[in-house]
């Protein structure tokens, strides 16, 4: 079919494996690992000359050993466009750290416009189709912010605040960052989500927020008595139902 096509005229190929047999590989969640529907490209290069496409949780490293295999000339991205839409400048300027990852959880993007019927947003970027509603501007006036818990909140939280210009210091009972998140990540299939908390954690460091680790703090503890805001992300506990 590749050949008849190629004859008929077609400028190029968009190949993968996604269909409504394996609808998965449509929108590829994360235990399908990277460059999922990277395998196709082989076959199909040794089928006909013109360009071939390829898409599939491709990260930058295994899109450029893809291009660089000669199997494809063109990979695409998406979820990860709208986890981080500053993606290829990012790329282009060798500032890789600086890419926040797409953790393909599928909820906000895929599942958002599948089940509610609504625009797309995302777990990660709370600014997808937002931008202007929670642009992020300076204060006017420097203030000394405290976070309380170092998991996705509060270093989300702690994040914005310096973006804002504000003095923020994020204390952690726990000797590492991450929270929930860190356990949740311990099957290698879930390393997007370790990535995600690496990403926080090197843009805290670059934006000057003091990390306390190894510190619980109390009501009565002299940082909140010195701070002008205080944001408490410590977590949920659950519900326990004794009936």
């Amino acid at each position: 079919m590749l050949k008849i096509l190629e004859a008929a005229g077609v400028d190029a190929l968009d190949i993968d494996a996604g269909s409504y047999e394996t609808i998965d590989y449509i929108f590829p969640p994360s235990y399908l690992g990277d460059a999922c529907m990277e395998y196709v490209c082989d076959p199909a290069r040794n089928a006909v000359g013109i360009p071939i496409l390829n898409s599939g949780n491709h990260t930058p490293e295994s899109a450029v050993s893809l291009i660089e295999s000669k199997n494809a000339d063109f990979v695409m991205f998406g979820r990860p466009l709208i986890a981080d839409p500053d993606l290829p400048i990012k790329l282009l300027a060798d500032m890789r750290e600086d890419v926040r990852p797409c953790i393909r959880c599928n909820e906000e993007c895929i599942g958002r416009i599948a089940g509610r019927l609504t625009k797309l947003s995302c777990a990660v970027n709370i600014q997808a189709c937002n931008e202007a509603r929670y642009e992020i501007k300076r204060a006017t006036t420097t203030k000394n912010v405290v976070v309380v818990g170092g998991g996705p909140a509060g270093m989300k939280a702690a994040r914005v605040a310096a973006l804002k210009g504000h003095s923020v210091t994020l204390y952690e009972k726990l000797h590492t960052l991450g929270g929930q998140v860190t356990s949740a990540a311990t099957p290698t299939f879930k390393n997007k989500l370790r990535e995600l908390i690496d990403w926080y954690g090197i843009q805290l460091d670059k934006l000057g927020v003091e990390i306390k680790l190894n510190t619980m703090i109390q009501e009565d503890d002299p940082a909140l008595e010195e701070a002008d805001q205080i944001i408490v992300a410590t977590g949920a506990v659950p519900i326990m139902n004794l009936c």
